[in-house]
């Protein structure tokens, strides 16, 4: 039971999250793809005390590990086989 009240509460913090940043996005006419779109939307995720990750094959590919972490993201999450590669990549930096 005690999962399922902290998960509601972690979804409806996302959304109010993820809320706020599209009315931010809206108003400054930012397109999504541009990192500074990103850096804002992970300021916005640490000012509201969520972290912000990349999961998926995004998230292990090695040219970005750099821009991830530019971006201040606290999570790359990715499948077993890119673990030992990415963790290189990140320790090279």
């Amino acid at each position: 039971m005690f999962l399922m009240i902290f998960l509601l509460a972690e979804v409806k913090a996302a959304k109010k999250i993820l809320d706020e940043v599209k009315a931010e996005l809206k108003s400054n006419d930012v397109p999504y793809q541009d990192v500074e779109t990103g850096i804002m939307m992970v300021e916005n995720a640490h000012k509201h005390g969520a972290w912000a990750g990349i999961c998926g094959e995004l998230g292990a590919d090695l040219t970005l590990i750099r821009t991830f972490l530019e971006m201040g993201l606290d999570e790359l999450s990715v499948s077993p086989f890119f673990i030992l590669p990415v963790r290189n990549e990140v320790c090279g930096i």
